[in-house]
């Protein structure tokens, strides 16, 4: 807690407050104007620390200027909200808000948006529309299309606090034993064929507009222009998107939190390096030691196959075309696969000691893997790749020659 004398009802500057508090102007100028000074700096402080702005240098935010739009919505919605309340005991609660507060809020209230260049990190997230089709946060709300407000925030808040241990193991646990699925009286699994599960890719919306089916047939197509005779990546980048199945009701319904975004190690220290890594202040194995050291519970070496990764399509991707159904993928396909998002590994030093030689040397086609499926996103459904009859023959002769039979889902 801060010292009495640092109060929090002067988030902003004397100014900003003042303009919601007219009755407060008289007889603030003595003494006030020194703990005005401190409360701004303070709150200068607690806006570096909420928006990781020390640690990741506004990954979060485009600009300065976009920032201080946002904290003025912050501090006039405060304003307000103390203004109606008019209770002097609640004055120097922590501000600004949590993205996870309980206080309510309105569309009107946030009409400031703020760019975000990590837009990556809500590229996956979807939900079941109310007519039946499987749609993206920014196809519900086109007006936020690469934009993150705290609505979105919230959903990100959810994803660092919720992936620890034991929930990738509870769920890696419910899928192989079946307990993820819901359909009353039939078969407990889906059973579909890679083909078949591309083209219900169809119902998944990226950000860009264009299905994760298409996303699926431009990647290959990409990775085809740049290693044209390396068949296993050109199978990985067309079946990298099936895992967002996992979001439909038939496919276990991931929740939004757990299908957004790129993926992380759990059980070990997580890093700085990972997009709105402040978050994580909420999740629960911070607070284990063994869990918050460099290597965690893991040794040095022992290799990423090792290593349990955040929950989400590419871990449940894994999943089904090792465990579940013992494909004879060779282990650099699956490599690519699983670690499609994890995006940290290429900047942060300590997840590197985790690799062995193996992965050591499928680093660099990783990166070219990620470079990928991250331009295939946006130039899905602009190049015309899955429309292209001679393209889609060569995927489906690449499904057949490495994927050829049904897969339990």
């Amino acid at each position: 807690m801060p010292p009495a004398s640092m109060q929090y009802d002067l988030p902003g500057s004397a100014s900003s407050f003042l303009s919601h508090h007219p009755q407060q102007q008289q007889g603030q100028q003595g003494q006030q104007g020194a703990k005005d000074e401190l409360d701004a700096e303070e709150m200068r402080r607690q806006l570096d620390l909420r928006h990781g702005r020390n640690r990741l240098g506004l990954r979060a935010c485009a600009s300065e200027a976009n920032l201080s739009a946002y904290e003025e919505v912050l501090l006039r919605q405060q304003a307000t909200r103390r203004s109606h309340r008019g209770d002097e005991d609640d004055l120097d609660e922590d501000v600004p808000m949590s993205p996870a507060s309980s206080v309510a809020r309105t569309e009107e209230d946030f009409t400031e948006e703020f760019s975000c260049d990590s837009a990556r990190s809500f590229e996956g997230a979807a939900s079941l529309g109310s007519d039946g089709e499987l749609t993206t946060a920014a196809e519900r709300h086109p007006e936020r299309h690469h934009r993150c407000l705290l609505d979105d925030e919230e959903t990100v808040l959810l994803s660092r606090a919720r992936q620890t241990v034991d929930f990738v193991d509870k769920q890696r646990r419910n899928y192989l034993a079946g307990q993820a699925y819901s359909s009353p009286g039939g078969d407990p699994r889906p059973c579909v064929s890679a083909r078949d599960a591309l083209e219900l890719l169809s119902r998944v919306r990226l950000p860009s507009g264009a299905t994760a089916r298409d996303a699926g047939f431009t990647c290959c197509a990409l990775a085809r222009s740049l290693r044209p005779r390396d068949r296993p990546m050109h199978l990985a980048a067309l079946v990298h998107g099936l895992g967002l199945l996992s979001v439909l009701e038939d496919f276990g319904g991931c929740p939004d939190w757990a299908a957004l975004g790129e993926t992380f190690p759990v059980g070990c220290k997580f890093s700085e390096d990972i997009s709105f890594s402040q978050y994580f202040c909420s999740n629960p194995d911070r607070r284990k030691r063994v869990f918050n050291r460099p290597l965690g519970c893991y040794r040095k070496g022992c290799g990423l196959g090792s290593v349990k990764m955040s929950w989400g399509p590419s871990e449940y991707l894994h999943t089904v075309l090792t465990l579940l159904n013992g494909t004879r993928l060779d282990q650099r396909t699956l490599f690519l696969i699983r670690h499609q998002k994890f995006y940290s590994l290429e900047t942060s030093r300590h997840y590197r000691d985790l690799l062995s030689a193996e992965d050591a040397a499928m680093a660099d086609d990783l990166w070219l893997f990620q470079r990928c499926t991250r331009e295939a996103s946006s130039a899905a459904g602009r190049n015309g790749a899955a429309e292209d009859a001679s393209h889609v023959e060569y995927c489906e002769g690449l499904l057949k020659e490495f994927l050829p039979n049904p897969l339990e889902w």
